[in-house]
């Protein structure tokens, strides 16, 4: 019951948090209880902490005690408590860690912790400078400057030094250089350019500009230089049959549960996300119940409503849809 309530916040928080004003950001759950069963309708106690896991410390802390709807979502917004606008963004690698009491207390047993992936920008863009005012007077290390003429004139410089017009004005010439002898000159390419040379850097290529027109271009992603390309499976599952897809095998476990097995596995545990595929006047879905670098098992659900209360229930051939990326 943990690892579903952890995994819908996540993918909440990660669609709502990046179109909110700056220092505040939204968060958004599902609360079940102990049973499984949709906490709705009711003040649940909620406890969020950000975690900086760089430096292992807890940079943030606040409670709230919002009111589930009628579907047992709970939506909140985070940032309201002193010191999280002195959060440095950019100093770490952050996780949010969220602690429910679904009875409306402090007493919390249902714990989720995900990494921030992504800052949201408006946040990580107040903290990412280095608060410099833009004031030259603020800067450190300035450099001396000679003083010159007020006027700006260079003929109204005192002290101004005798420049030799002519080569016969020169004194003690006999270095003078009347030829070109520097050996690093003569080592290199450009002793080599010819008047011919010139004459073509003047002249208009034929190309026409086109990437298509291009000769020897790379047939491969790694022909151009990417060799950190993610790995992807997705497929789609009508019944309990693979209707496009390829690169893993489907077996049926049990009720509303489906195992997805990668033909190669994934070098480190990848993530992965799931949804239902369809339209009725049923609330099915779709979600991931555990992930490896091996295999992903998805559980899917129907429901109906019932009196007062949302009742939902494991079931097979509930259409579906899925993605996997890692290495």
């Amino acid at each position: 019951m943990k690892k579903i309530f952890t995994i819908l916040a996540a993918v909440l928080i990660s669609a709502s948090v990046f179109a909110q004003a700056p220092q505040k950001m939204s968060y958004q759950a599902v609360i079940r209880n102990s049973s499984n069963n949709l906490v709705t309708k009711t003040a649940v106690g909620m406890k969020i902490t950000i975690i900086d896991t760089t430096h292992a410390t807890v940079v943030y802390t606040e409670t709230q005690k919002p009111t589930t709807n009628a579907n047992g979502l709970v939506s909140i917004v985070i940032g309201g408590g002193i010191g999280f606008d002195t959060i440095h963004w950019t100093n770490g690698i952050y996780f949010i860690k969220t602690e429910t009491d679904p009875t409306g207390g402090a007493n919390y047993t249902i714990t989720g912790t995900s990494q921030l992936l992504s800052v949201p920008y408006a946040l990580f863009a107040g903290k990412s400078g280095n608060g410099f005012s833009g004031n030259y007077n603020d800067l450190t290390s300035k450099p001396t400057l000679s003083k010159v003429a007020t006027s700006g004139s260079y003929t109204d410089l005192t002290n101004q030094p005798t420049i030799p017009t002519k080569t016969s004005n020169l004194t003690n010439d006999a270095g003078f250089l009347t030829s070109e002898s520097e050996p690093q000159y003569n080592a290199s390419v450009a002793k080599k350019i010819t008047a011919i040379d010139t004459v073509k850097w003047d002249a208009k290529s034929n190309f026409s500009g086109s990437f298509n027109d291009l000769s020897n271009k790379p047939t491969t992603i790694a022909g151009y230089g990417i060799t950190d390309v993610p790995k992807i499976i997705a497929g789609t599952i009508i019944g309990q049959g693979i209707a496009n897809g390829s690169g893993f095998t489907l077996s049926h476990i049990t009720t509303g549960t489906y195992q997805i097995t990668f033909t190669t596995p994934f070098s480190s545990t990848p993530v992965a996300t799931a949804c239902y595929l369809g339209s009725s006047n049923y609330q099915n879905f779709a979600f991931i119940s555990s992930i490896s670098n091996n295999n992903i098992v998805i559980k899917t659900a129907a429901g109906t409503n019932s009196g007062s209360d949302d009742q939902f229930y494991y079931q097979d051939n509930i259409n579906f849809t899925f993605i996997v990326v890692g290495q």
